[in-house]
């Protein structure tokens, strides 16, 4: 990976800058594989309350799961092959149907509300995926109660909110730790959901 690092000064409402120790935008441009570019990568990131190494941690992490997902890591073209998944079209399928076929090629489905068949879906038809990650299935229910969300990664519970239409705020950065609603507690859509993530 090779990049150039960034920060600015944030303007204030009454004319010049903030001044604030933390009022700065901090950013990372780059490119990799640095010798054969294939991706870019920008981040940027408004008061950080935190350090830069901190910063560099979530972008190291991002690079080394594309990495893996595109086997850049050195392993066998085999192995990885094997482990990506072309998703079908679920949507008016049955929900234990789903399940079944999703969980049969080691997917993980994550089942929102309490239909029993599927209205939509993410990631969608036709989308490669590697073993083991989510696929999010909206039902034709109306109640919704809150999954055990604990672990999952900053896109995926975002992927959640945005699903079911509900409003979230995020603290921190990284792997969700805790949310203000409880495991199976049925949502209320006037909730704000408050979500920690555990700055790893």
């Amino acid at each position: 990976l090779a990049g150039k690092t960034g920060t600015a000064q944030i303007a204030a409402d009454t004319g010049g800058y903030m001044t604030g120790y933390y009022d700065y935008i901090k950013s990372f441009a780059g490119f990799f594989p640095y010798d054969n570019p294939q991706y870019v990568i920008y981040f940027s990131v408004k008061r950080l309350v935190s350090s830069s190494t901190d910063l560099m941690k979530v972008i190291s992490s991002a690079v080394g799961e594309i990495a893996k997902l595109m086997n850049m890591d050195g392993s066998k073209e085999e192995e990885a092959t094997s482990k990506i998944v072309e998703l079908s079209n679920f949507i008016s399928s049955s929900v234990s149907q789903t399940v079944a076929d999703l969980e049969k090629y080691h997917l993980v489905p994550v089942v929102i509300s309490d239909g029993s068949y599927v209205v939509n879906q993410y990631p969608l038809s036709k989308t490669k995926v590697i073993e083991g990650s989510k696929v999010f299935l909206m039902t034709n229910g109306t109640s919704v109660k809150m999954p055990d969300v604990v672990g999952w990664s900053t896109n995926e519970i975002i992927r959640f909110c945005n699903m079911i239409g509900l409003s979230y705020h995020l603290n921190g950065y990284g792997k969700v730790l805790s949310t203000n609603i409880a495991k199976d507690q049925v949502i209320s859509f006037d909730d704000v959901l408050e979500i920690e993530l555990d700055n790893s």
